[in-house]
């Protein structure tokens, strides 16, 4: 296999991180762009180069062309993530920064680029749809998937421009050693019994789509090994589950009970909702209105990965009870969960 001279933004992020290394243990040749420098400094990578730009800014970009040639490959991971954010800002960062380093990887020929997008530029599905593949009609619920969504269009278009060849990967909710996001706010919420857990009867039939931080990595690098493939894939777990049946595995592993009999009540259902709409005027959001967002039928997350295996090769292999166990014996030691 061909070795890769790849630049990554968004490297200092939870999946930027464990891509990075796992590139430089393949033996590639690895360089990260990143806004702040001193993020980056105690990494003990002696083969990493570093460089310091903004994507959001077309001059800072340009300097970097004075440092760094022949890349071939760019994995684009840098974004925002703010769920309900502010439509200008999120176009901003998610938009208008992947259309400068596009125009960056024109002038500087780079052959290939991977687009780390995400579900939410699907938007969620009704259960009679479930499972449902990259040729479903993309209708997200948040400014956040909207942006994603739009990005994906200037990819696919300025690539087939341009010919340059792209990939353009729609991950499911990540999660593993590393990451403080999605496993330990529900263990906590388990073991504290706060908001998550009282509303949990509301929410807890609605399907989630996680996948573990290795095997979503894995299919990154397959993705950019396929020389043969341009498109759209989705990169999920084996399976999907009820949030229910994801709060069980997390409860067991804590060695904790959780009462899945009480039953949802209308006034909880008018509060969630009242909530969602505030959050969204306010252009916040946290796990809870992540977990109740959607509208009418369509409340799930639910995807098909048979694209990925079948044209990228693309096969997870941690399960999502080896997952979790995994995930929470690395925040019981590093203390984020106290056993």
């Amino acid at each position: 296999m061909a070795k890769m001279k790849a630049l990554i933004t968004g490297g200092t992020g939870f999946i930027g991180k464990v891509l990075t290394v796992e590139l430089l243990k393949r033996g590639n040749e690895v360089a990260i762009l990143t806004r702040e420098k001193r993020k980056l400094s105690n990494w003990t990578e002696k083969k990493l180069e570093i460089f310091e730009a903004d994507i959001c800014v077309p001059v800072s970009l340009g300097k970097l062309a004075f440092q760094k040639k022949n890349i071939d490959t760019i994995f684009h991971l840098a974004a925002s993530l703010d769920y309900f954010g502010g439509k200008k800002e999120l176009f901003r960062i998610n938009v208008e920064g992947t259309s400068n380093l596009l125009n960056w990887a024109r002038e500087n020929k780079v052959k290939k680029f991977i687009f780390i997008s995400s579900i939410e530029a699907m938007g969620m599905v009704t259960r009679e749809d479930i499972p449902v593949d990259e040729s479903y009609t993309c209708k997200p619920v948040s400014t956040y998937g909207m942006s994603k969504l739009e990005a994906e269009k200037k990819v696919r278009k300025f690539a087939e421009e341009n010919n340059l060849e792209f990939v353009i990967l729609r991950l499911g909710n990540v999660y593993g050693p590393g990451s403080q996001a999605f496993v330990l706010p529900i263990a906590d919420a388990i073991l504290r019994e706060d908001n998550l857990g009282r509303f949990l009867p509301v929410f807890k039939d609605r399907y989630l789509h996680p996948v573990y931080i290795e095997d979503v990595v894995d299919g990154i690098v397959k993705a950019a090994q396929k020389s043969d493939v341009n498109g759209t894939y989705i990169l999920a777990g084996e399976e999907y589950v009820t949030i229910g049946t994801l709060f069980g595995l997390i409860a067991k592993e804590l060695g904790v009970d959780i009462d899945f009999q009480m039953k949802k009540n209308l006034k909880d259902v008018v509060y969630l909702n009242l909530r969602n709409r505030l959050h969204k005027f306010l252009k916040k959001a946290d796990l809870l209105t992540y977990f109740t967002a959607g509208q009418r039928e369509m409340l799930h997350r639910a995807y098909s990965i048979e694209k990925a295996k079948k044209q990228l090769g693309y096969a997870p292999k941690v399960s999502l009870n080896d997952g979790i166990a995994k995930t929470i014996k690395w925040a019981k030691k590093e203390v984020f969960i106290k056993s």
